[in-house]
């Protein structure tokens, strides 16, 4: 008998006598006999054989047909819900703003209405068109994505009831009142604990509001949600509305039943696309350009190089891209890793003495050609990852930015693309030491005015580059904060729609409350 320890086992075979075979024996090696795969590593194996990019990008195009014939039916305008609604807007219907509702805000128990995406760029399409279209998308398992079951219905009730707070019309008051959610998302319970709410998220939203210039967009009616997904029938001509201003939620990718793997058609195709799409540069930009027929007439072996060159064909070759002014500041700068450099040369008030050149990429690679005398490195990473690093890297630089502007120099925040983390810094500066026209320093006791309004202001930290990536056109190298003309609303980036900042800006008005402290 074979050593239970071993790693081989032995194995006879006897045969018959009188077949004049000789006895013989054999070995096999245990450790080479692959274990029987269970059903979950069998799943899994086939849906990374089937979730390729090709296939996302055909479910994509086939949803995406789908949207377009509910904004032609409803004769609205199509807005894409950051971030995977952006995939299904196609061609013909781009162009418009976009909105960004999280579905964690949504999520049972965490319901919220969110302070630092108001979306407040929607309620100028709904009053100059009468309505909108909004399209999401969501994985297997569900027919809506939470940001359209719940959290555009909680922020629809309270914009509701900022616009409509009583008196007068009894019925448009009393339907301002209500809170809409779709039986097929939203149990009974649930939507009764979300009204419980309502109360304080308006309070808190009259806060946040106090003192806008213009105030929000007058509306003629409430708003109110439709809900649409495949399954639903679609008006053969755009209905009229009387009563309340539609927004029409759509989920754009039609529901795939069963806990089995998917085959070609991917629902939800479009959504977490920084794991299948954040590697080869590929954008819904790119996606829906000029390269777009051929990108879906790629076979699969080849559709990798074809969208490595409908990418690099997307990079505009342009003059270097400058620095640009935080206006009306004179001394707060951000740019690009690729902009012109050395910094501009002014500080505060205009005069000379250079500046500190604050790098805040992740690593230094390219290196910088600046002539500067003074730099620190910052290292954020951008996007989500780079939350917790804001607030621990940022407040001890707190002091160092200060001396720096009380001595009349300026200040350039730069990172890869100038408008994530780059912004989200500069921002931090601005709330803290700068009021709403610019001047600094900013009095101690006005300090939790400028963060208000700062707040408001995010726009402004994003440069021209961003502006044009974004689909918001050329501009000047300098800005105001807000991006406004005179007299024209300063809306942060969540209420335009633009996350210049992504997702570390949106933590930047956090950040800084903890911050005043350190100044």
């Amino acid at each position: 008998m074979s050593d239970p320890t071993s790693t081989t086992t032995t194995t006879t075979t006897t045969t018959a006598q009188d077949d004049g075979d000789e006895e013989f024996t054999f070995t096999v090696a245990a450790a080479s006999i692959p274990a029987p795969a269970t059903l979950s590593q069998l799943t899994n194996a086939v849906r990374l054989n089937t979730r390729t990019l090709r296939n996302r990008l055909h479910s994509i195009a086939l949803d995406s047909a789908f949207v377009g014939t509910v904004a032609d039916a409803y004769g609205l305008p199509l807005l894409a819900n950051l971030r995977a609604g952006d995939w299904y807007v196609p061609r013909g219907w781009r162009g418009q703003p976009t909105v960004y509702f999280k579905s964690t805000d949504g999520h049972a128990g965490a319901w919220a209405f969110s302070q630092r995406r108001l979306n407040l760029q929607l309620l100028d399409v709904v009053a100059a068109r009468g309505g909108a279209v909004v399209v999401d998308a969501t994985r297997r398992g569900k027919r809506f994505p939470d940001a359209l079951a719940k959290t555009v219905p909680i922020w629809i009730a309270v914009i509701n009831r900022l616009l409509f707070p009583g008196g007068g019309d009894t019925t448009t008051a009393a339907a301002a009142e209500e809170l809409h959610t779709t039986p097929l998302a939203v149990a009974p319970s649930e939507r009764a604990a979300i009204e419980r709410r309502l109360d304080a998220w308006v309070a808190d939203a009259r806060t946040t509001l106090a003192g806008r210039r213009p105030p929000l967009p007058p509306l003629r009616w409430p708003l109110r949600p439709i809900f649409v997904s495949s399954l639903s029938p679609l008006p053969e001509a755009p209905p009229a509305f009387d009563g309340f201003h539609p927004l029409v939620l759509v989920t754009a990718s039609r529901v795939v039943a069963g806990a089995g793997v998917e085959g070609e058609y991917i629902q939800g195709a479009g959504d977490d696309h920084e794991g299948w799409a954040g590697s080869s540069g590929l954008t819904p930009d790119v996606f829906w350009g000029a390269w777009h027929d051929r990108i879906l007439a790629a076979a699969e072996d080849s559709i990798d190089d074809v969208v490595a060159a409908a990418v690099a064909a997307a990079v505009p070759v342009e003059a270097a891209v400058e620095a640009a002014l935080i206006a009306p500041t004179t001394c707060v700068y951000i740019a690009p890793s690729s902009a012109k450099l050395p910094m501009p040369p002014g500080g505060a008030g205009g005069g000379g003495g250079g500046g500190l050149l604050v790098d805040c990429r992740e690593t230094l690679s390219p290196p910088i050609a600046v002539a500067v005398t003074d730099a620190v490195h910052v290292p954020i990473p951008a996007g989500k990852r780079g939350n917790k690093a804001l607030r621990t890297l940022v407040p001890p630089l707190l002091p160092l930015f200060r001396r720096t502007l009380a001595a009349g120099r300026c200040l350039t925040f730069v990172c890869d693309s100038g408008d994530d983390v780059a912004a989200a810094v500069a921002a931090v500066c601005l709330c803290t030491f700068f009021d709403g026209a610019g001047t600094y320093p900013l009095p101690s006791n006005e300090r939790t005015k400028g963060l208000t309004t700062a707040g408001r202001k995010l726009h402004g930290c994003r440069t021209p580059e961003g502006r044009r990536r974004q689909g918001a056109g050329q501009t000047a190298a300098g800005m105001d904060l807000c991006g406004a003309a005179d007299g024209e609303s300063c809306a942060g980036p969540a209420e335009r729609g633009e996350l210049g900042v992504d997702e570390v800006g949106a933590e930047v008005r956090v950040c800084t409350t903890n911050l005043m402290s350190l100044v």
